[in-house]
């Protein structure tokens, strides 16, 4: 499945639940360097429905093999960014390496490597140029046959902004951008893609802040000959995002942060697959005490199944709850809870008997503690559960991970 947009928030949320992740220090100047040692006991890395085994088959429960498998990884990041009179340059990189004990062809390398600009030329007029070059592996979700695929993506970035008033602003940002997969079954998805985004808007130093955002992305498919037989996949679409957002922040302790707007996708050839309708989310980071922090996030989202017979496009209805207390100045826990209605709009039924369309809710509860034992070292334990239901056969799917890392930092 193509597109599939809850990723990003989903990570948000781990990272928050204890996930250690490497991190590039935003606004300091200087040299950072990390590495991450860890290990995660995976109970069904494959994400395989209940009542099939690893190879998607469907097999009674006494003939099913087990699917849990221990996981080892190695992260490696170096960044650095100066200032150099009014213009500040950065470059960053992060490699990864996952290695698994039974199911050695899901291994990968993965990384993130980042070079950005922040120019300005007089006291309204600033900028940001930045080329991004990553490698990330697809979900297994909704991947039938369930390979591993990476997908590389490089992005230049180029942005411009004004500032009208000392509270007004405008800002235009332009990134065209190329994907392709590494699974050769899968290469009739790659892409190449360009997004145009405008805002006019108004910020002011206590934290009040809004506006109008216009984006325009459009999106080519390079191999449409390698399309497999029978596939809904069109040559390309365009998408059309017309929102307002606000952010509100209160003396540092709270900060709200909102979105709300229209979104439509057109297709070169079939229109039948159109859709539009209304998206938002709404951001809340609360400090309660000084050793407890709150996070609240609503969202609604429309993503595109473009290859996909569960539907045209789906309804993603997003709620999530995470909370980190700090025991002792060394000593941090955290939880976090995520839950995902995803309604599958103008598909095909499942049967000729049955015209339900496809409904999963998705469900994600994690448990973690980190302690630091030395101003360079990080140790983290964490468990999460993440189970989906659904009302088609095989839908179903229950997965918990039980992980520990090291973390070295400078």
């Amino acid at each position: 499945m193509h597109n599939r947009i809850s990723r990003p928030l989903l990570a948000g949320w781990l990272a928050l639940a204890g996930g250690g992740a490497l991190a590039v220090p935003a606004g300091e100047d200087g040299l950072s360097l990390g590495a991450q040692l860890g290990l995660i006991r995976d109970d069904n890395p494959r994400l395989v429905p209940r009542g099939l085994d690893d190879l998607g088959l469907n097999r009674p429960d006494s003939e099913l093999t087990p699917q849990a498998d221990t996981i080892y990884y190695t992260q490696l990041q170096a960044s650095y960014s100066g200032s150099f009179s009014l213009q500040k340059l950065g470059v960053s990189v992060q490699a990864k390496d996952v290695n698994y004990d039974r199911l050695s062809e899901l291994d990968y390398r993965s990384y993130n490597n980042q070079a950005w600009w922040n120019w300005t030329l007089t006291d309204r007029l600033t900028g940001r140029l930045a080329y991004t070059s990553d490698r990330t592996p697809v979900s297994l979700k909704y991947e039938t046959g369930r390979q591993l695929d990476l997908i590389s993506r490089q992005a230049p970035e180029a942005t411009l902004a004004w500032a009208l008033t000392p509270d007004w602003y405008i800002d235009a940002r332009y990134v065209p951008s190329s994907s392709e997969h590494s699974l050769e079954s899968k290469k009739y998805l790659d892409n190449d893609a360009t997004e145009y985004r405008y805002r006019f808007g108004t910020r002011s130093p206590t934290g009040y802040g809004g506006g109008l955002l216009l984006r325009d992305n459009r999106l080519d498919y390079v191999n449409p000959d390698a399309r497999p037989p029978g596939s809904a996949l069109d040559s390309g679409y365009r998408d059309r995002e017309t929102s307002v957002y606000a952010s509100w922040g209160a003396g540092g302790r709270s900060r709200v942060d909102g979105k709300l707007g229209y979104l439509s996708r057109e297709h070169e050839r079939n229109t039948e697959r159109d859709y539009k309708g209304g998206i938002g989310n709404l951001n809340l980071n609360y400090s309660l005490t000084g050793d407890t922090d709150l996070k609240l996030d609503l969202a609604r989202q429309l993503g595109g199944e473009e290859e996909s017979a569960n539907g045209n496009y789906a309804v993603h209805r997003i709620a999530g709850l995470g909370v980190v207390y700090r025991l002792t100045p060394l000593i941090s826990t955290n939880l976090g809870w995520r839950s995902e209605i995803i309604d599958f709009q103008n598909g095909f039924a499942n049967n000729a008997l049955d015209q339900t369309q496809r409904v999963d809710r998705e469900r994600v509860f994690s448990v973690s503690a980190s302690y630091k034992p030395h101003q360079l070292v990080d140790v983290g334990l964490s468990w999460q559960q993440d189970r989906r239901t659904s009302n088609i056969q095989f839908g179903d799917f229950k997965q918990q991970q039980v992980s520990l890392y090291l973390l070295l930092s400078y």
